[in-house]
């Protein structure tokens, strides 16, 4: 069974002093969370469900959600903490948290994550170029090299 390598002993602390020097030298704000990992189960109903009715809305309110987490340090694990931030951007709180429960919205997301690990995606960010697959933000030089050279 796989685990989450943010909960594995000595792993999971390099992985947040690793990931806060790359915050660091990228320049973006990062605040550490007392959830870890977080479940994104509402957040990814929520988007999907948003997706197919105003699709700017959609990616600002995954952004938000982004930035409720990694820059603020908030969980959005419980659909209340997405409602909110939901709210934040004039959705109807109770109308998303009611589209997060409903069999299509839950379908959607399967498919979209069966979708995404069919190929091989396992984490994100993941980025296919030219078929070589590149995981996690410290490998964009590596993404940079490919589409300027070609295949490493």
């Amino acid at each position: 069974k796989s685990v989450p390598m943010m909960t594995i002993p000595m792993k999971g602390e390099h992985m947040y002093l690793d990931v806060a020097l790359c915050a660091k030298l990228m320049g973006v704000p990062l605040t550490k969370t007392e959830v870890a990992p977080m479940n994104s189960l509402a957040a990814m109903r929520a988007f999907y469900w948003l997706l197919d009715r105003d699709a700017k809305k959609a990616v600002e309110l995954a952004k938000a959600i982004y930035r409720k987490y990694w820059c603020e340090g908030y969980d959005i694990s419980p659909i209340e903490a997405v409602a909110s931030t939901g709210a934040d951007l004039g959705i109807d709180p109770s109308t998303l948290t009611q589209a997060t429960q409903q069999k299509a919205v839950k379908e959607r997301q399967r498919q979209e994550t069966g979708a995404a690990i069919e190929p091989g995606v396992f984490g994100s960010p993941f980025v296919f170029v030219d078929g070589m697959s590149y995981w996690g933000h410290d490998r964009m030089h590596h993404i940079e090299y490919h589409l300027r050279y070609g295949e490493i």
